[in-house]
């Protein structure tokens, strides 16, 4: 089994670090080489740090300025056209990108500070400051919970709830997941090593561009195959899925979908949709139903 094993507080102190299979000579087993690379020598997408697109933030959902931001963009104008949505969603991750910056990035400091001032307060607790020492008790859990939350969230590990002190573990399983999804070249189809943006990105095009593109099968070969296919959507079966969709159809499949699974291009996970419903279902609802029932373009956010 060629395979490296770990310790999870290893990786903190070496999180770029790079596993090479080596060529097989003599032996059954591929020979491991381990690279420890510092932290502005391995890249991620080009040679070049950037910022990641926006997300939006499962821990900012009950943030009074969060729901402000929505609703001041959200109100600005009536529409109900797919372009209108898209610029207003557009609109949102802007603002919401900058807040959730200055937010989340003084977070931990938030937790340090709060937590400092908990425990001064709890080793000189008297009757004259326990309201203040439950006060200070409440900002701290809800600090932490809130740092809980959006740790949860790049962690991807949803099975385990919120609420038990797991922060170290959802910074941890992130903190791999990053490393994992991280992307240090390519091979094309020349297998010819790429580490250059550019390059990379062509290689990613050709290939889907090969994959999606027809053979242009005959009609014949069609027939063929439909032929071997037996029957499973009856007349009864296909009069219901030609029905016009309504608006509660639209809620229902917002409301099925995991609240903080990836997004999509605008960065807006399901739970953006699920909790601010009330400010934005009605646009929503109206232009997804101007797609499905009437055909209208998608052009402006696919």
């Amino acid at each position: 089994m060629c395979k490296s094993w770990i310790l999870t507080g290893w990786l903190d102190l070496f999180p770029n670090t790079l596993v090479h299979h080596l060529n097989l000579r003599g032996s059954d087993h591929r020979p491991l080489l381990v690279e420890l690379l510092r932290a502005d020598e391995r890249s991620i997408i080009g040679k070049n740090w950037k910022r990641g697109r926006f997300h939006f933030e499962e821990a900012c959902v009950d943030e009074e300025e969060c729901s402000n931001i929505i609703k001041n963009h959200w109100n600005c104008s009536p529409t109900t056209n797919l372009d209108g949505v898209a610029n207003k969603l557009r609109l949102c991750a802007t603002d919401l990108e900058g807040w959730n910056l200055e937010n989340f990035s003084r977070l931990k400091t938030q937790v340090r500070k709060a937590k400092s001032a908990f425990d001064c307060i709890d080793k000189n607790l008297s009757c004259h400051n326990w309201k203040e020492h439950q006060r200070l008790e409440k900002a701290l859990d809800a600090l932490r919970y809130k740092e809980e939350r959006y740790w949860r969230q790049r962690s991807k590990d949803l099975w385990l709830k919120c609420g038990d002190r797991n922060s170290k573990f959802f910074h941890q399983k992130a903190s791999a997941r990053k490393s994992k999804n991280s992307i240090t070249g390519l091979m094309d189809i020349n297998e010819i090593w790429c580490d250059e943006e550019e390059g990379m990105a062509q290689i990613i095009e050709n290939y889907f561009d090969t994959l999606f593109t027809s053979s242009s099968p005959s009609s014949v070969d069609f027939d063929r195959v439909l032929e071997s296919i037996e029957r499973k959507v009856t007349p009864q079966l296909n009069e219901q899925l030609d029905q016009v969709f309504v608006a509660e159809d639209v809620k229902t499949a917002v409301f099925q979908m995991a609240p903080t699974k990836s997004p999509g291009a605008d960065g807006m996970s399901a739970i953006f949709y699920q909790k601010f419903w009330p400010i934005v279902g009605e646009d929503i609802t109206a232009a997804c139903l101007g797609f499905v029932n009437q055909g209208l373009p998608l052009g402006s956010i696919n």
